[in-house]
């Protein structure tokens, strides 16, 4: 039963114990002609008077009690609530730091163990700054994991490391799982829509040889003032050198325009261009008139399109 719901029955036994021997006093006085001042002193000296005095201050006291097993509890609740949170980033403090070791000659975990780690303490945070920092750290992971794919190798080289597959998948897992809130990551998201595409370029490639030559995805342009540009691939179709650029956001026509001043003094500064977004576009290709094409290509599509744009482009290059 409820702390209050036994305070209220105690203080209602009180009470009607009380008036039931009121009762009794003016039923007992009448027949003897006594009055029911005399009769209620004369109770207030019987054991009756006493047992009802004593319920009224154990309902009290109990009241009492209650306020302080309540004060008691929240107290607790609180320090646990404390003791939670300090446990938490203690947690997160030896992620972050096991994650991005401070030294030099300290060795890393995994990038997948860490991204695990940080997705258990995602699911614990209790408060928008834990979360905040969490996403912090997995932008940062994945800024490395990106890198270190595309350092290590070109797309069409040996398939990516077991280790290298288990980060990605783990990256994955975060960007299902943590949806519209402050954990979501928009870094993480453009890093796994990069490699998703460049995977996918690969598949082309092996599966299209006689229209994709080869797919780059760390070469590095560089201009005449020293300032350096790598696109996030570079496709050669039928001996034409094509930039493949990812688009995020609605405005895919001004990133198109960008990449072209950044191509600007390169070796590739007239090569076609093709941007894939996954927004959609109500032309596939606003900017036909220049070698750039604008291509609605989401992940799990067929590959088709993607080669046969790729193709045209090639062509339209040489015309």
């Amino acid at each position: 039963m409820p702390r209050w719901r036994l305070t209220i029955a105690c203080t209602a036994a009180a009470a009607v114990v009380g008036l039931a021997g009121f009762g009794l006093g003016l039923a007992v006085a009448g027949p003897h002609g006594s009055t029911a001042g005399q009769w209620l002193l004369d109770f207030s000296k019987t054991p009756g008077a006493a047992a009802v005095a004593a319920l009224a201050a154990a309902s009290i006291a109990f009241t009492g009690i209650t306020r302080q097993v309540k004060a008691s509890h929240a107290q607790l609740d609180h320090q646990r609530s404390s003791e939670a949170n300090a446990r938490w980033w203690e947690s997160f403090e030896w992620a972050a730091t096991r994650a991005i070791p401070p030294g030099e000659s300290d060795v890393a975990l995994p990038i997948e163990t860490s991204i695990s780690t940080l997705t258990a303490l995602r699911d614990d945070a209790t408060s928008d700054i834990q979360l905040t920092s969490c996403r912090g750290l997995i932008d940062e992971l994945s800024r490395r994991l990106g890198e270190s794919s595309r350092d290590a190798e070109a797309v069409e080289s040996e398939p990516d490391t077991n280790e290298t597959s288990a980060a990605w998948a783990a990256l994955s897992n975060w960007v299902a799982t943590a949806a519209a809130g402050p954990a979501n990551s928009p870094a993480a998201e453009a890093r796994l829509r990069e490699f998703e595409l460049l995977q996918a370029l690969s598949l082309a490639a092996q599966l299209h040889p006689e229209t994709i030559d080869r797919v780059e995805a760390d070469r590095v342009l560089s201009k005449g003032d020293g300032r350096l540009f790598r696109p996030d691939a570079i496709a050669t179709v039928e001996g034409v050198e094509i930039v493949v650029e990812i688009a995020s956001g609605v405005n895919v026509a001004r990133r198109a325009r960008d990449v072209r001043q950044r191509l600007a003094g390169t070796e590739l500064e007239n090569a076609p261009i093709l941007m894939i977004t996954e927004t959609s576009v109500s032309s596939q290709n606003p900017l036909s008139r220049t070698p750039t094409h604008i291509l609605h290509w989401t992940r799990g599509d067929d590959l088709l399109p993607l080669v046969t744009e790729l193709q045209i482009l090639a062509r339209a290059s040489r015309s």
